[in-house]
């Protein structure tokens, strides 16, 4: 498998436990071997505050980040919102679609989801399953999934 991509963004809402927060710093700190990595944060809005402000108030969050993270490179960005709507491809699957780029974003909205203003900005949606996964838990999946993908890529062993 021909691996083009050199960078990839997770641009998420909300930050993570400090049990989730471990797990998620190894993985991103082995993609390090791989690819340029970066994770964006947005703020999450308190969800006391109503389905509709909340999603307002993290879709400007959101966008304003992705505006930053796309910058120069909007034509050979890919961004992959990852969404229980989305289909729902193998590790294989993910490994050729998210390597096959140049420049890939994975989104991970928060509580409520992804604002529709943001989840038509992505290229495509992935599903992790027909479970609903917490959003703090699709971030790790996320990360996880992509070294695993890096793995695949070069033939290395992923299953340890």
């Amino acid at each position: 498998m021909e691996v083009h991509l050199t960078r990839a963004d997770l641009v998420v809402v909300g930050s993570l436990s400090a049990d989730l927060a471990r797990v998620a710093d190894d993985y991103e700190r082995r993609l390090g071997r791989y690819v340029r990595f970066e994770v964006h944060e947005a703020k999450a809005e308190p969800t006391a505050r109503g389905e509709k402000v909340v999603l307002r108030a993290e879709g400007e969050r959101l966008t304003a980040i992705l505006d930053r993270v796309e910058g120069a490179v909007a034509d050979q960005t890919t961004i992959v919102a990852l969404d229980s709507s989305g289909r729902t491809p193998s590790t294989e699957e993910l490994a050729a679609d998210w390597l096959g780029v140049r420049h890939l974003v994975l989104l991970v909205g928060g509580t409520m989801g992804l604002p529709g203003a943001i989840r038509v900005r992505a290229a495509r949606a992935v599903s992790f399953g027909r479970i609903t996964l917490p959003h703090q838990l699709a971030r790790v999946v996320a990360t996880e999934q992509l070294y695993r993908s890096f793995r695949i890529a070069r033939g290395e062993p992923y299953h340890f």
